[in-house]
């Protein structure tokens, strides 16, 4: 009995995308489909030199693959299509929608002015646990809030994104494209983040109405946040094996007009609960914890 062969199904090759990713010009040849032997008998010597056995008659004879000129037009095509995607409004034919609910509506039903306490600084400054803290006590108080907290969103809604200069601007336009919309459903967005650079903060403040963005910079020197390390991030970077690390060898831009400074006192960092309670006061002073 002769073996039989079965066809192996896989994704298509990268080539073999939607027709306007390959440009003009580019020769792109059909690559056969593998296959796989599922012998029937012990005599399969023969199996491969039957045109039945291997669907010759179906692909043909083999073809080359694509040459590196081909690649390199490809590559050169889709750089110059797709990059810095980011940075450029593709969208046309397309309307802002007005719904009837709005928010100041929506801040009436939870008794809260929308807003978006974005919290900033070193790895290790304790950003992480302000937001925490901040959350718990706004919840006591009946209010409704929301963490984005930078690490949490490289999980999923940033995940395609790494820690090049682009990447980082490219993930702070999302984070703060996300707190808006929690800003303008009434919440506090509570966003933290290293956010290193000063332009994208301030791009960030300028998505929202004035007085909405509050930015808070826990003030923690270097040291400090290096010998908590509790990820170990700041061992790796110190010994090169991380490279762009904020702090070591990569600029963290201080802000220069911050609505909250948080700083050690006398050498002692003020516990949760008390700098929880420093931004609740800006808040309840401020008037966002109520409606008038």
């Amino acid at each position: 009995m002769r073996p039989c062969f079965a066809p192996l199904r896989r994704p298509k090759p990268w080539h073999q995308g939607p027709p306007d990713l390959i440009p003009k010009g580019v020769l792109i040849p059909q690559q056969k489909q593998p296959r796989a032997i599922i012998p029937s008998s012990p005599q399969s010597e023969d199996a491969t030199s039957s045109k039945y056995n291997t669907f010759s008659f179906w692909f043909g004879p083999p073809k080359p693959r694509p040459s590196c000129s081909s690649l390199g037009q490809i590559s050169k095509h889709l750089s110059e299509k797709y990059y810095l995607m980011s940075t450029l409004n593709n969208s046309t034919n397309i309307f802002w929608q007005e719904c009837p609910v709005r928010k100041v509506e929506r801040q009436k039903l939870l008794n809260q002015k929308g807003c978006v306490v974005w919290i900033t600084g070193l790895s290790g400054s304790g950003k992480s646990t302000l937001a925490c803290s901040l959350s718990r006590e706004l919840h006591s108080k009946g209010k409704l809030s929301y963490i984005l907290d930078g690490d949490n969103l490289r999980h999923g809604l940033n995940k395609d994104l790494g820690f090049k200069a682009e990447d980082r601007a490219e993930n702070i336009r999302r984070v703060g494209e996300v707190a808006k919309l929690f800003s303008d459903a009434g919440l506090i967005c509570i966003a933290s983040l290293i956010s290193p650079y000063r332009k994208d903060r301030d791009a960030c403040r300028a998505m929202l109405p004035d007085a909405s963005f509050i930015e808070v910079f826990m003030n923690m020197p270097l040291e400090l946040c290096e010998s908590r390390d509790a990820k170990g991030l700041y061992k790796l970077a110190r010994a090169g094996k991380i490279k762009g690390f904020t702090g070591i060898d990569d600029p963290y831009e201080r802000p220069l007009n911050c609505e909250i400074e948080i700083e050690q006192k006398d050498g002692v960092c003020p516990k949760p609960a008390a700098l929880a309670g420093q931004v609740v006061s800006y808040l309840e002073e401020k008037g966002f914890l109520q409606v008038e």
